[in-house]
This record gives structure tokens, C-alpha cells and sequence, in this order.
């Protein structure tokens, strides 16, 4: 696929047209070949809350005038139509499949971020977490039972990464939060993964730790054997920076809390089992840490 701009295409739309998602490419085979398109990429869907990343695409062929729409899942195939229920033509999924088969894994990278960046940028504009109704009932019970832990991307898909780059190596930071009603715990589960190899599709996590933001200390959960003198060693050296993911998470903890307080009003009276009561002091805490509630959450 030839780009007009110069250069490869993602180049050319990060650096000449950031801020329209706006870009253009000549075909080099099939029916379209050799024509000049006008394109136009965005998120088909820009709720925050979902984590759909399909793409839409709207290109003009400047010859004819004709505009054609077509929708791309991230993994850059046709998706069968828009998720808000707009079908595509015979001719618009002809186009995007010529597209798609062009298209190169770095090209399409670059165009799947302006589609993350949309859903991130929604993501940033809520500010009033006490009106967001989100169904928590496959996960309350073992909140309320069983302290699970919710992971924030669970709410929000496309919230901003915690990361610290250390020695070459970029750790990712998975944030999972305490909800249940009876705790006042201000810890945090981070469950580390190395995502420093690009071709590494899903990354796994190399060690889990608790955080607890307020005292700035941490402890491993899990021996993770030879992975944790690594973890140790990082997390010593940037004291700073995991100050300003503990800031984050302060604020996330909350965030979180206040949606699952507003669930749980909002169903309180239809609960199919009862809330456990508040520990006592010298029970286990209910967070499940495994420690005495007096020297847990009972603090």
C-alpha cells in the first residue's frame, strides 16, 4: 500500500495530520488498484466503559467522489458490521478487505492508536464517578464472601497503564482493588509482567505484590523464585515513581469504592445471601491477607 505523505503511513498520520485522524493511501491491487483515497480513521465506539476497539474507517475516492465505510477489529480483520448497528455494503467490505490485506502490522499499529487514544481520552473526561451504574452482581458475591479483588481495567478498559521502565525492561502494573464493604484497607494488588519484548502478545505476570499507598511499603504475595531479587531491585531504584503510582491508585481505590457503594445501594434490597458481619479484632481480616484483622484493615 503506497502512502501519499511520504514515508511509511503510521509515520506520515503521527506527525503531518495528528489531530484529524486523517490520512491517505493508493491501493496496489484488486479492484481498486491504483486509486487515490481520502480516509478518515476513528473509534467506532467511544464509550469508555466498553472494551470494544473496533476501528471505523471512512475513505473518499478522489476520482469519483464516492465515499465508502468500513469497520476493523484490532487484530485487523473486517468486523461483520459497526457495533452500533450499521451495515456495511457488498462495496464497503470489499474496500476494507482490500485494505485490511495491504495493510502492514506497523501501518496498522499505528492507526490502532489513535483508536486507544479516543477511548482514553473519553476514559479521562469522566468526573462523576457516583452517577456511573455499572452491574457488579457476577463479581459481588465474592467481593462480600470472599474479598475478591477487582481489577480497575475491569471498569475501565482503556484507563491509563502504570509503568516503570528500569534497566532496559518496561514493567506493566496491573491494578486490583479491595471493595468489600466491610474493609478499610488502603492496599493494593500488582500483579508485575515484563512487556519490554514487543513481539510478546499477552504478557505474563512475573511476580504479585501488595502496595499499600498510604505507607509507601510493599511485600511480594506468591515466591515467584528467581524473578524476585529483579522485582526487589527495580522497585528499589524508583521510589519516586512508584510515589506517583501509589498517588494513582489512592485515587483509583477510591474511585472504585464509591461505584461498587453506589451498586450496592442500589441493590441492597434484593441480595440472594446475607453481608458478612465486621471482624473482629483478632479475626482473620476479611481482605483476605491472612493476617489478623487488628493488623490489617483493622489498623
Amino acid at each position: 500500500m503506497k502512502d501519499t505523505l511520504g514515508g511509511s503511513m503510521a509515520t506520515s498520520i503521527t506527525e503531518i495530520l495528528p489531530e484529524v485522524k486523517t490520512f491517505r493511501f493508493i491501493l496496489e491491487s484488486g479492484v481498486f488498484k491504483g486509486k487515490l483515497f481520502e480516509a478518515c480513521l476513528s473509534a467506532d465506539c467511544l464509550n469508555p466503559l466498553c472494551a470494544c476497539a473496533d476501528a471505523k474507517v471512512i475513505a473518499k475516492e478522489q476520482e469519483s467522489g464516492k465515499t465508502y465505510t468500513f469497520y476493523m477489529t484490532p487484530d485487523k480483520t473486517l468486523s461483520s458490521n459497526s457495533k452500533h448497528g450499521k451495515s456495511m455494503s457488498d462495496e464497503d467490505k470489499t474496500l476494507g478487505r482490500c485494505f485490511a490485506e495491504e495493510l502492514d502490522d506497523d501501518q496498522w499499529n499505528g492507526l490502532l492508536q489513535f483508536v486507544f487514544q479516543q477511548k482514553l481520552a473519553e476514559t479521562n473526561k469522566i468526573t462523576d464517578f457516583e452517577s456511573l451504574e455499572i452491574d457488579l452482581s457476577n463479581e459481588e458475591f465474592a467481593i462480600e464472601q470472599e474479598s475478591l479483588c477487582i481489577l480497575y481495567n475491569r471498569l475501565f478498559p482503556f484507563a491509563e497503564a502504570l509503568r516503570i521502565k528500569h534497566n532496559g525492561k518496561t514493567y506493566l502494573f496491573s491494578d486490583q482493588y479491595c471493595v468489600n464493604s466491610n474493609c478499610t484497607c488502603h492496599d493494593v494488588l500488582l500483579s508485575i509482567a515484563d512487556i519490554s519484548n514487543a513481539d510478546k502478545e499477552i504478557a505474563e505476570p512475573i511476580s504479585d505484590i501488595t502496595y499499600d499507598y498510604v505507607r509507601g511499603a510493599w511485600w511480594f504475595i506468591d515466591d515467584y523464585g528467581e524473578e524476585q531479587p529483579e522485582i526487589e531491585e527495580m522497585m528499589t531504584a524508583n521510589k519516586s515513581v512508584l510515589q506517583k503510582i501509589g498517588k494513582t491508585c489512592k485515587d483509583r481505590h477510591r474511585i472504585m469504592r464509591t461505584i461498587y457503594g453506589n451498586y450496592r445501594e442500589r441493590t441492597q434490597g434484593t441480595l440472594p445471601f446475607p453481608i458478612t458481619k465486621k471482624a473482629g479484632r483478632n479475626d482473620p481480616c476479611p481482605c483476605g491477607s491472612g493476617m489478623k484483622y487488628k493488623k490489617c484493615c483493622g489498623r
